[in-house]
């Protein structure tokens, strides 16, 4: 295993300390700079989540059909609660004339994250890792520099 090169391919350098404070902005430019780049499967993450008992769990996902979302709230602005309420009241009742817009199989979770990990490879395996943490219900992150 260890004549296989590790990280195949051009890996850009990688300075924290002009990281932006907002880890879903340096994802996005990571990803379009790893597609510019031509590296393989820029978009796999490893996303881990823990249950209520406290048990982790870690997928590896795409993440290019979904990135964009993590940037905003919803997909439109509403003007207020009852606006809210009708178009809500309009969907149910589509989907209630017409229950195979949407697959009985599928699930849509919402994850709301209070720690992201961004980890950049390096062929000499002495990887950078920023820690982003929500510090509160005030939506701020605070950004830390992790070793490997």
């Amino acid at each position: 295993m260890r004549g296989i090169e590790v990280f195949a391919g051009p890996i850009r350098a990688f300075e924290p300390e002009r990281a932006p404070a907002n880890q879903v902005r340096l994802f996005l430019s990571w990803l379009s700079d790893a597609v510019a780049d031509g590296l393989r499967d820029p978009h796999a993450m490893t996303l881990s989540t823990v249950d209520e008992a406290g048990d982790p769990d870690a997928r590896v996902r795409s993440a290019t059909a979904r990135a964009e979302s993590l940037l905003v709230r919803q997909s439109q602005y509403l003007a207020d609660t009852a606006e809210r309420d009708n178009a809500l009241e309009k969907a149910l009742a589509l989907v209630g004339r017409e229950p195979s817009l949407v697959d009985s199989a599928w699930t849509l979770y919402t994850l709301a994250p209070v720690e992201v990990e961004f980890w950049q490879a390096a062929k000499s395996r002495v990887h950078t890792r920023l820690r982003y943490e929500r510090t509160g219900t005030d939506g701020r992150w605070e950004r830390y520099r992790l070793w490997s």
